[in-house]
């Protein structure tokens, strides 16, 4: 793993490796600690912005959202 590829999967999951997609865990463990200082700072980040959305309210969206999202939605397929 890169450290570039483990920015974008921070960014993308956060910083709890747990919910990072399963192939890439131990990679992301093994480059944390091959760079400590690097995978500290960036993890760092992502767990103020995850404290920071935890925090955040949710609202549901509204039904004029709601029928939007599912008229988008693709058509399901037969078998």
């Amino acid at each position: 793993m890169t450290p570039e590829r483990f920015e974008k999967l921070t960014e993308a999951f956060g910083s709890d490796l747990d919910r990072w997609p399963a192939a890439d865990r131990e990679a992301a463990r093994h480059l944390a600690a091959a760079e400590p200082h690097h995978a500290g700072y960036t993890l760092g980040r992502a767990r103020r912005l995850d404290l920071i959305l935890a925090e955040a309210p949710t609202y549901p969206p509204s039904r004029d959202l709601r029928d939007r999202i599912i008229l988008a939605a693709p058509a399901a397929r037969g078998r």
